[in-house]
């Protein structure tokens, strides 16, 4: 998060752990930063729409933004590769690592997460 300030949690949903075979690393992310970082501002109508405290679920950040999918490119690959060198490094002590060769991967971006479901999900 330090390296993505954009993104204000991680979590992971503990339904997957047993569906799927990789761990699936979901955000809860701050679209304004995201904008800010990278000139890429959200949707005006979804901005409005989370202002109010919509919650949404996005499967891309780039789904609220006009943002071209090779443009996110180079920043899934650095997200992805802090996970990696999270997920191998020495200093998580091995009772914190995850058990076994389960792959992670990013899963999806939310904003104002809250309980129940989502108001937009796309």
């Amino acid at each position: 998060m330090r390296e993505f300030p954009y993104i204000k949690n991680v979590f992971v949903n503990p339904p997957d752990l047993g569906r799927f075979n990789t761990i699936f690393l979901n955000f809860d992310f701050d679209p304004t930063i995201w904008g800010e970082m990278y000139n890429d501002p959200m949707k005006s109508w979804l901005k409005d729409f989370a202002d109010k405290g919509g919650y949404v679920d996005l499967s891309y950040p780039i789904t609220s933004t006009d943002m071209k999918y090779e443009e996110y490119q180079p920043i899934r690959k650095s997200i992805e590769k802090v996970i990696s060198q999270v997920a191998n490094s020495e200093a998580v002590p091995r009772e914190l690592k995850i058990q076994g060769d389960r792959p992670v991967a990013i899963g999806t971006w939310h904003i104002n997460r809250k309980k129940g479901a989502p108001d937009y999900s796309f």
